[in-house]
Protein backbone atom coordinates (compact mmCIF):
# COMPACT_ATOMS: atom_id res chain seq x y z
CA UNK A 1 0.00 0.00 0.00
CA UNK A 2 2.83 2.41 0.77
CA UNK A 3 4.25 2.54 -2.81
CA UNK A 4 0.76 3.15 -4.16
CA UNK A 5 0.14 5.88 -1.62
CA UNK A 6 3.49 7.47 -2.45
CA UNK A 7 2.66 7.40 -6.16
CA UNK A 8 -0.65 9.10 -5.52
CA UNK A 9 1.07 11.79 -3.44
CA UNK A 10 3.63 12.38 -6.18
CA UNK A 11 0.90 12.67 -8.81
CA UNK A 12 -0.99 15.16 -6.65
CA UNK A 13 2.16 17.21 -6.10
CA UNK A 14 2.95 17.14 -9.83
CA UNK A 15 -0.59 18.27 -10.67
CA UNK A 16 -0.41 21.08 -8.11
CA UNK A 17 2.92 22.28 -9.50
CA UNK A 18 1.50 22.35 -13.04
CA UNK A 19 -1.60 24.16 -11.83
CA UNK A 20 0.50 26.72 -9.98
CA UNK A 21 2.65 27.31 -13.07
CA UNK A 22 -0.46 27.79 -15.22
CA UNK A 23 -1.93 30.24 -12.71
CA UNK A 24 1.39 32.10 -12.52
CA UNK A 25 1.51 32.38 -16.34
CA UNK A 26 -2.01 33.81 -16.33
CA UNK A 27 -1.17 36.26 -13.56
CA UNK A 28 1.93 37.38 -15.44
CA UNK A 29 -0.14 38.04 -18.57
CA UNK A 30 -2.64 40.06 -16.54
CA UNK A 31 0.19 42.01 -14.93
CA UNK A 32 1.85 42.62 -18.30
CA UNK A 33 -1.38 44.02 -19.73
CA UNK A 34 -1.97 46.22 -16.70
CA UNK A 35 1.56 47.62 -16.94
CA UNK A 36 1.61 48.15 -20.71
CA UNK A 37 -1.98 49.17 -21.41
CA UNK A 38 -1.73 52.81 -20.20
CA UNK A 39 0.86 53.50 -22.93
CA UNK A 40 -1.18 52.02 -25.81
CA UNK A 41 -3.42 54.63 -27.42
CA UNK A 42 -6.16 55.05 -30.00
CA UNK A 43 -5.13 57.27 -32.93
CA UNK A 44 -7.92 58.93 -34.92
CA UNK A 45 -7.23 60.87 -38.12
CA UNK A 46 -9.46 63.66 -39.45
CA UNK A 47 -9.57 66.06 -42.36
CA UNK A 48 -9.22 69.81 -41.80
CA UNK A 49 -13.02 70.09 -41.53
CA UNK A 50 -13.27 67.25 -39.00
CA UNK A 51 -14.36 64.46 -41.33
CA UNK A 52 -13.11 61.14 -39.91
CA UNK A 53 -10.56 59.46 -42.19
CA UNK A 54 -9.31 56.45 -40.25
CA UNK A 55 -8.69 55.00 -36.82
CA UNK A 56 -5.78 52.90 -35.61
CA UNK A 57 -3.54 52.36 -32.61
CA UNK A 58 -0.29 53.81 -31.32
CA UNK A 59 2.30 53.47 -28.55
CA UNK A 60 3.80 56.12 -26.28
CA UNK A 61 7.55 55.51 -26.43
CA UNK A 62 8.78 58.59 -24.54
CA UNK A 63 7.21 60.09 -21.43
CA UNK A 64 7.59 63.57 -22.93
CA UNK A 65 4.79 62.71 -25.37
CA UNK A 66 6.29 60.91 -28.36
CA UNK A 67 3.81 58.47 -29.90
CA UNK A 68 4.65 56.03 -32.69
CA UNK A 69 2.02 54.65 -35.05
CA UNK A 70 1.80 53.41 -38.63
CA UNK A 71 2.22 55.98 -41.39
CA UNK A 72 -0.85 54.71 -43.24
CA UNK A 73 -3.04 55.45 -40.19
CA UNK A 74 -2.34 59.21 -40.28
CA UNK A 75 -1.50 59.69 -43.98
CA UNK A 76 -3.31 62.74 -45.39
CA UNK A 77 -4.70 63.83 -42.01
CA UNK A 78 -4.78 67.48 -40.99
CA UNK A 79 -5.99 66.77 -37.46
CA UNK A 80 -4.97 63.81 -35.29
CA UNK A 81 -6.58 62.91 -31.97
CA UNK A 82 -4.86 60.59 -29.50
CA UNK A 83 -6.69 58.95 -26.63
CA UNK A 84 -5.06 57.14 -23.73
CA UNK A 85 -7.06 54.62 -21.67
CA UNK A 86 -9.20 56.38 -19.05
CA UNK A 87 -7.90 59.79 -20.13
CA UNK A 88 -9.32 62.70 -22.08
CA UNK A 89 -8.43 62.69 -25.80
CA UNK A 90 -5.91 65.30 -26.95
CA UNK A 91 -4.87 66.82 -30.25
CA UNK A 92 -1.42 65.83 -31.51
CA UNK A 93 0.52 69.05 -32.04
CA UNK A 94 2.63 67.85 -34.95
CA UNK A 95 4.14 64.96 -36.83
CA UNK A 96 7.80 64.76 -35.84
CA UNK A 97 9.01 62.28 -38.46
CA UNK A 98 7.69 59.68 -40.87
CA UNK A 99 8.94 56.75 -42.93
CA UNK A 100 6.72 55.48 -45.68
CA UNK A 101 9.26 52.73 -46.36
CA UNK A 102 8.86 51.35 -42.82
CA UNK A 103 5.23 52.53 -42.48
CA UNK A 104 6.04 54.55 -39.35
CA UNK A 105 5.01 57.95 -38.06
CA UNK A 106 6.18 59.73 -34.91
CA UNK A 107 3.70 62.14 -33.28
CA UNK A 108 3.96 64.67 -30.45
CA UNK A 109 1.17 64.99 -27.92
CA UNK A 110 0.99 67.42 -24.97
CA UNK A 111 1.87 66.33 -21.48
CA UNK A 112 4.80 65.20 -19.42
CA UNK A 113 5.59 62.17 -17.32
CA UNK A 114 3.31 60.06 -19.49
CA UNK A 115 3.34 56.25 -19.28
CA UNK A 116 5.77 54.95 -21.91
CA UNK A 117 7.03 51.59 -23.12
CA UNK A 118 10.64 50.57 -23.79
CA UNK A 119 11.78 49.53 -27.25
CA UNK A 120 13.46 46.12 -27.42
CA UNK A 121 16.89 45.67 -28.94
CA UNK A 122 17.29 44.16 -32.40
CA UNK A 123 18.19 40.85 -30.75
CA UNK A 124 14.84 40.67 -28.94
CA UNK A 125 12.82 39.30 -31.86
CA UNK A 126 13.51 35.68 -32.76
CA UNK A 127 11.43 33.05 -34.51
CA UNK A 128 9.42 31.19 -31.89
CA UNK A 129 9.37 34.06 -29.40
CA UNK A 130 6.09 34.34 -27.49
CA UNK A 131 4.46 37.73 -28.16
CA UNK A 132 1.49 39.75 -26.93
CA UNK A 133 -0.38 42.34 -28.99
CA UNK A 134 -2.37 45.25 -27.56
CA UNK A 135 -4.38 47.44 -29.91
CA UNK A 136 -7.90 48.37 -30.95
CA UNK A 137 -9.07 45.79 -33.52
CA UNK A 138 -12.28 46.92 -35.25
CA UNK A 139 -12.37 49.73 -32.70
CA UNK A 140 -12.66 47.44 -29.65
CA UNK A 141 -10.24 49.56 -27.69
CA UNK A 142 -7.13 48.14 -26.05
CA UNK A 143 -7.75 44.45 -26.61
CA UNK A 144 -5.05 41.87 -25.91
CA UNK A 145 -4.11 38.75 -27.89
CA UNK A 146 -1.09 36.44 -27.93
CA UNK A 147 0.89 34.27 -30.33
CA UNK A 148 4.45 33.70 -31.50
CA UNK A 149 6.86 35.14 -34.06
CA UNK A 150 6.42 32.72 -36.95
CA UNK A 151 9.12 34.16 -39.19
CA UNK A 152 11.14 37.22 -40.16
CA UNK A 153 10.31 38.28 -43.72
CA UNK A 154 12.17 41.14 -45.42
CA UNK A 155 12.53 43.19 -42.23
CA UNK A 156 8.98 42.42 -41.08
CA UNK A 157 8.03 40.15 -38.21
CA UNK A 158 5.53 37.48 -39.21
CA UNK A 159 3.32 36.79 -36.19
CA UNK A 160 0.48 34.43 -35.35
CA UNK A 161 -1.03 36.96 -32.96
CA UNK A 162 -4.63 37.63 -34.10
CA UNK A 163 -5.02 41.22 -35.28
CA UNK A 164 -7.70 43.04 -37.29
CA UNK A 165 -8.20 46.46 -38.89
CA UNK A 166 -7.83 49.00 -36.10
CA UNK A 167 -4.79 47.16 -34.73
CA UNK A 168 -2.41 49.03 -37.02
CA UNK A 169 0.19 50.80 -34.90
CA UNK A 170 -0.55 48.69 -31.82
CA UNK A 171 2.12 47.26 -29.53
CA UNK A 172 3.72 43.87 -30.11
CA UNK A 173 5.30 43.00 -26.77
CA UNK A 174 7.74 40.48 -25.36
CA UNK A 175 6.97 38.63 -22.14
CA UNK A 176 9.01 41.26 -20.31
CA UNK A 177 6.81 44.06 -21.69
CA UNK A 178 9.30 45.53 -24.15
CA UNK A 179 8.06 46.67 -27.57
CA UNK A 180 9.23 44.19 -30.20
CA UNK A 181 7.37 46.01 -32.96
CA UNK A 182 4.15 47.60 -34.21
CA UNK A 183 1.38 45.45 -35.69
CA UNK A 184 0.80 46.68 -39.20
CA UNK A 185 -0.35 44.18 -41.86
CA UNK A 186 -2.92 41.43 -42.23
CA UNK A 187 -2.48 38.71 -44.85
CA UNK A 188 -5.92 38.52 -46.46
CA UNK A 189 -7.08 34.94 -46.65
CA UNK A 190 -4.34 33.79 -44.29
CA UNK A 191 -4.96 31.97 -41.02
CA UNK A 192 -3.34 34.18 -38.37
CA UNK A 193 -0.62 35.29 -40.77
CA UNK A 194 0.05 38.89 -39.77
CA UNK A 195 3.01 41.24 -39.77
CA UNK A 196 4.67 43.81 -37.54
CA UNK A 197 7.34 46.47 -38.09
CA UNK A 198 10.29 45.55 -35.82
CA UNK A 199 11.36 47.87 -33.01
CA UNK A 200 14.77 48.47 -34.58
CA UNK A 201 13.07 50.48 -37.35
CA UNK A 202 11.42 52.69 -34.72
CA UNK A 203 14.80 53.17 -33.04
CA UNK A 204 16.35 54.20 -36.37
CA UNK A 205 13.53 56.69 -36.99
CA UNK A 206 14.05 58.16 -33.51
CA UNK A 207 17.80 58.47 -34.06
CA UNK A 208 17.17 60.42 -37.26
CA UNK A 209 15.22 63.09 -35.39
CA UNK A 210 17.23 66.15 -34.40
CA UNK A 211 16.36 68.42 -31.48
CA UNK A 212 13.42 70.67 -32.34
CA UNK A 213 12.55 68.74 -35.49
CA UNK A 214 8.98 69.29 -36.64
CA UNK A 215 8.13 67.70 -39.95
CA UNK A 216 4.51 68.86 -40.13
CA UNK A 217 2.36 70.98 -37.84
CA UNK A 218 -1.16 69.70 -37.23
CA UNK A 219 -4.38 71.62 -36.85
CA UNK A 220 -7.02 71.66 -34.15
CA UNK A 221 -10.79 71.74 -34.18
CA UNK A 222 -13.13 73.71 -31.93
CA UNK A 223 -14.03 70.44 -30.23
CA UNK A 224 -12.67 66.92 -30.34
CA UNK A 225 -14.82 64.70 -32.59
CA UNK A 226 -15.92 61.31 -31.35
CA UNK A 227 -13.16 59.00 -32.65
CA UNK A 228 -15.82 56.36 -33.32
CA UNK A 229 -17.65 58.60 -35.79
CA UNK A 230 -18.31 57.02 -39.13
CA UNK A 231 -15.79 57.34 -41.92
CA UNK A 232 -15.16 55.62 -45.25
CA UNK A 233 -15.47 51.83 -45.22
CA UNK A 234 -12.59 49.52 -46.02
CA UNK A 235 -14.57 47.92 -48.84
CA UNK A 236 -12.42 44.86 -49.47
CA UNK A 237 -12.12 43.74 -45.85
CA UNK A 238 -15.72 44.33 -44.89
CA UNK A 239 -17.10 42.90 -48.08
CA UNK A 240 -15.23 39.68 -47.28
CA UNK A 241 -16.54 39.78 -43.69
CA UNK A 242 -20.06 40.36 -44.95
CA UNK A 243 -19.82 37.48 -47.42
CA UNK A 244 -18.65 35.22 -44.60
CA UNK A 245 -21.71 36.22 -42.60
CA UNK A 246 -24.00 35.40 -45.51
CA UNK A 247 -22.58 31.91 -45.93
CA UNK A 248 -22.78 31.13 -42.22
CA UNK A 249 -26.14 32.73 -41.47
CA UNK A 250 -29.27 31.63 -43.32
CA UNK A 251 -31.25 34.27 -41.40
CA UNK A 252 -29.06 37.21 -42.41
CA UNK A 253 -32.01 39.14 -43.88
CA UNK A 254 -33.89 38.91 -40.58
CA UNK A 255 -30.73 40.07 -38.80
CA UNK A 256 -30.40 43.03 -41.17
CA UNK A 257 -34.04 44.00 -40.66
CA UNK A 258 -33.72 43.85 -36.87
CA UNK A 259 -30.55 45.96 -36.90
CA UNK A 260 -32.00 48.51 -39.35
CA UNK A 261 -35.09 48.86 -37.18
CA UNK A 262 -32.97 49.39 -34.06
CA UNK A 263 -30.87 52.06 -35.81
CA UNK A 264 -33.98 53.83 -37.14
CA UNK A 265 -35.23 54.15 -33.55
CA UNK A 266 -31.92 54.63 -31.73
CA UNK A 267 -30.20 57.17 -34.02
CA UNK A 268 -32.87 59.91 -33.63
CA UNK A 269 -32.80 59.38 -29.87
CA UNK A 270 -29.00 59.79 -29.91
CA UNK A 271 -29.24 62.93 -32.05
CA UNK A 272 -31.81 64.33 -29.62
CA UNK A 273 -29.19 64.06 -26.87
CA UNK A 274 -30.19 60.86 -25.07
CA UNK A 275 -27.11 58.73 -25.63
CA UNK A 276 -28.06 56.27 -22.90
CA UNK A 277 -31.51 55.89 -24.47
CA UNK A 278 -29.92 55.07 -27.82
CA UNK A 279 -27.61 52.56 -26.17
CA UNK A 280 -30.52 50.83 -24.44
CA UNK A 281 -32.33 50.46 -27.77
CA UNK A 282 -29.23 48.90 -29.37
CA UNK A 283 -28.53 46.75 -26.33
CA UNK A 284 -32.09 45.42 -26.25
CA UNK A 285 -32.07 44.63 -29.96
CA UNK A 286 -28.76 42.76 -29.58
CA UNK A 287 -29.97 40.58 -26.72
CA UNK A 288 -33.20 39.86 -28.60
CA UNK A 289 -31.20 38.74 -31.64
CA UNK A 290 -28.95 36.53 -29.50
CA UNK A 291 -32.06 34.85 -28.08
CA UNK A 292 -33.89 34.44 -31.39
CA UNK A 293 -30.88 33.16 -33.32
CA UNK A 294 -30.27 30.40 -30.73
CA UNK A 295 -27.69 28.12 -32.42
CA UNK A 296 -27.93 29.80 -35.84
CA UNK A 297 -25.52 32.43 -37.24
CA UNK A 298 -22.54 31.85 -34.90
CA UNK A 299 -20.41 34.65 -36.40
CA UNK A 300 -23.21 37.19 -35.98
CA UNK A 301 -23.71 36.06 -32.39
CA UNK A 302 -19.97 36.26 -31.68
CA UNK A 303 -19.82 39.80 -33.09
CA UNK A 304 -22.85 40.94 -31.08
CA UNK A 305 -21.44 39.38 -27.90
CA UNK A 306 -18.09 41.12 -28.43
CA UNK A 307 -19.86 44.45 -28.91
CA UNK A 308 -21.97 44.02 -25.77
CA UNK A 309 -18.89 43.05 -23.75
CA UNK A 310 -16.99 46.15 -24.94
CA UNK A 311 -19.99 48.39 -24.22
CA UNK A 312 -20.05 47.04 -20.67
CA UNK A 313 -16.44 48.17 -20.25
CA UNK A 314 -17.07 51.61 -21.75
CA UNK A 315 -17.36 54.33 -19.12
CA UNK A 316 -19.57 56.87 -20.91
CA UNK A 317 -23.04 56.61 -22.44
CA UNK A 318 -21.68 58.10 -25.67
CA UNK A 319 -19.05 55.39 -26.00
CA UNK A 320 -21.57 52.67 -25.20
CA UNK A 321 -23.92 53.90 -27.94
CA UNK A 322 -21.10 54.16 -30.49
CA UNK A 323 -19.73 50.73 -29.61
CA UNK A 324 -23.08 49.10 -30.35
CA UNK A 325 -23.62 51.20 -33.48
CA UNK A 326 -20.16 50.21 -34.70
CA UNK A 327 -21.03 46.57 -34.01
CA UNK A 328 -24.23 46.88 -36.04
CA UNK A 329 -22.39 48.62 -38.86
CA UNK A 330 -19.86 45.80 -38.99
CA UNK A 331 -22.60 43.18 -39.36
CA UNK A 332 -24.50 45.03 -42.08
CA UNK A 333 -21.27 45.87 -43.90
CA UNK A 334 -21.04 49.64 -43.38
CA UNK A 335 -18.47 50.17 -40.61
CA UNK A 336 -15.98 52.89 -39.84
CA UNK A 337 -12.66 52.49 -41.58
CA UNK A 338 -10.13 51.09 -39.11
CA UNK A 339 -6.47 50.74 -39.99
Amino acid sequence: MKPTSLSVHLLVIFALVNWAQAVQAEVDLVRLFENANPAVVVVSAYSESGTPLSQGSGVIIESSGKVVTNHHVISGASVIVVRRPKAEPVFASHVIATSEEWDLALLKIPGGNLPALTLASSRGAKVGTHVIAIGSPLGFENSISEGIIGGIRESLLQVTTPISPGSSGGALLSDSGEVLGLTTLIAQGGQNVNFAVPAEKITKLLSSVHAGTQERALGRLSSIPDPRAKGTSDANYYQAFREALKTSCSEIHDVDNAISQAISVGAPIYNAGSHIGCYRIYEGASYKLLYLLDTACPTVKMTLAAGLAQAERDTSDTDKAWTMRRTFDLIIGEPTQYK
